[in-house]
Parts: structure tokens; sequence; C-alpha cells
């Protein structure tokens, strides 16, 4: 919001701001405590005519969600915010050149013809939201990639990157020489060349509470460079690495692009009397939603515990909207989506 603790905020906390921005802020909350609250965008660029406030610089506060009090989408107030300056501007200019000009002498019905148009534009999705987040603050702010994700970071991930990191006594908690799979974004990329010439890499691992430094020799990087990319969301599977008083590192063994793991729908019957009776429902809800590029399904009876697949012709898309239809026939508990590396 466009509050001026929301403004001291990123001005102390952002180190990513520079003076000028800072010194845009600073002016920003003065005027807003001199005149009251900014009703909307023009009302903002209209008070702070002839200070620091530029183009680029509204965009910014756009983009980081700064003004999103002001009621209209981000992807509105970017498709309109250059239009809002340069109308301010032509009109602040003709003022003081004692001018007036053609929507001067307009009545007040004929100038709500020339006022700006809000187009309907929508939102930005929301990987869209949080990259401009973390790329103009630092950090993400109304969420993060990982979010979307809580199934399968709860089935698939050993270790997080506040296991690896260092503690007040020199220690890290989880143990030199163990597997494990964290997941996370790719922050950073960093491109080397052992010793021999090959290539290999290092990479920033961002996760839910912090980062964790992955490290890929030349053998596994041949296999797994095609999805080493900043801001691809990774699992990781490798071996941990702790040396004295530093945190640990991840020799990775094995990246994963979340997109492309190997998941299955399983629906579990309390018996086989219980299947039969379901299994043509079953058959026909998976032929007439079946994608070649979908999960497999899978059948569990609990009394029994077995299990089988049904055929790959019937593989299903693991959607919300198709979930939620399976979940509310057979039960809330009965229908899960397993994910594997």
């Amino acid at each position: 919001s466009t509050t001026p603790e929301r403004f001291r905020e990123m001005a102390e906390n952002f180190p990513e701001l520079t003076k000028q921005q800072k010194v845009i802020i600073d002016q920003i909350v003065a005027e807003r405590e001199r005149g009251g609250l900014y009703r909307d965008l023009t009302d903002l660029v209209e008070r702070l005519a002839g200070q620091e406030l530029n183009k680029k610089t509204l965009e910014n506060f756009i983009k980081a969600g700064v003004l999103d009090s002001f009621g209209l989408t981000r992807k509105q107030m970017i498709s309109i915010y250059e239009d809002v300056v340069d109308r301010v501007s032509y009109e602040k200019k003709n003022a003081m050149q004692g001018q007036m000009s053609l929507f001067d002498l307009m009545d007040h019905t004929e100038q709500e013809k020339y006022h700006i148009r809000v187009p309907d534009t929508g939102e930005f999705d929301r990987d869209d939201i949080l990259r401009f987040e973390k790329m103009i603050t630092g950090i993400y702010i109304s969420g993060h990639p990982l979010d979307q994700y809580p199934d399968v970071l709860k089935q698939c991930v050993t270790a997080e990157s506040v296991d690896f990191m260092i503690d007040e006594e020199g220690q890290v908690s989880i143990q030199d020489g163990t597997h494990a799979v964290i997941g996370g974004i790719i922050e950073k990329v960093t491109p080397k060349n052992a010793r021999n010439g090959q290539a290999m890499a290092f990479l920033t691992l961002e996760d839910l509470l912090g980062t964790v430094e992955v490290i890929i020799f030349p053998r596994d990087y041949a296999y797994c460079r095609n999805q080493i990319w900043e801001g691809n969301i990774v699992l990781v599977s490798g071996r941990v690495s702790v040396s004295a008083d530093e945190s640990g590192k991840l020799i990775a063994e094995k990246v994963t692009p979340i997109a492309d793991l190997q998941k299955a729908v399983w629906i579990r019957f309390p018996n086989f009397d219980a299947y039969k009776q379901q299994e043509e429902h079953l058959l026909e809800s998976c032929s007439q939603t079946s994608a070649e590029e979908g999960a497999k399904v899978g059948i569990m009876l609990a009394d029994t515990r077995q299990y089988k697949y049904l055929p790959d012709s019937l593989r299903i898309p693991v959607t919300e909207k198709l979930l939620s239809q399976l979940r509310a026939h057979y039960g809330e508990d009965n229908v899960q989506v397993r994910y594997r590396l």
C-alpha cells in the first residue's frame, strides 16, 4: 500500500535502492504527510511534478506493489503510467507559460471524454508479479515461487537451506557425506572450468528459508546443464559436503525441474468389491480426460495393500479441477498425487 510507513520500509530495508530512489521516497512521504492521501496514480504524479519522480521509478513502484492501494491492477497501471506522466508534464508546462490548452476551455462533461482510459487488461501472471518484485526489491513480497508446490516439497525434499547454515557455534545440522534432496529456485548460475578444462557450475539455490550453494562437477553437469538456468524451479539430489567453520554445500548428482517430475494419481478403495462397483465410472472418467503427457492412474486396495496402474492410454492431466471432481466422487482422502524423481 502507499502508506508512508511502506515507503520508509523500502528506503530502509532494501539496499538495492539507489540514493536517488531514497530521495524520491522521502519526497513522496513528505507530500503525503502535507497534503493527505494520494487519491490515484494521476494525483500522485501531479503532486510530485517537478521533483525527482520519473517514469522509470514510477514503473518500479508499480511492479513492486507499492501502489496497489490505488485499486488498479499492476498491469493496468503499467499500461497507462507513461500517458499519465506525459499529460501532467504537458499541463504543468502550459501553466508555467501562462497558456491555456484546448482541454482547459472545455466544460467538465467534455473533459471527461479526454481523461486517460484504463484498459481492462487484467493482472500479470503470478510468476511475472513475483519476478518483478524480486528484480526490483531483491526479495519476493507477495509470495514465493515455491508456494505452488507444497505437496512436491513435502514428498520429495529431505533437507532445507537452514540445515546447511552454520550456527553460532560454527556447526551445521546436516551431516557430511549424507544424501539429501533440496528444492528451490535457481537464483544464480556461475559457470566454471575444472582443472582439466571441462565445464562445471556453482548454483545458488533459494528455498523458502534461505539459500544453499550447489556444486555440479563436470560428469554430472554434462547431463543436467539444460536444466540449469536462473529462475528454474528444481529439485537437486546429491551428497552433502561440510567443512569446518563453513556453511554446508550440496554436491549435485541430479537436477530435476519440478515441472518434469514423474507423477501418478492414486485412487484408494477399501477392497476389490468396492473397486469393481466404481470401475466403469473410473475408466469412463479417465478416457474422457486422457492426456498423453498426463499422470499415470493407480488403483490401491486398502485391505490387501494391492495396487496396479491403469493402461498408459488412460493417463490424466493433473489439474485442480479434475482432482476436485475425483475427490468429490471417491472421497477427499482417497485421491492423492504422488511425485518422484
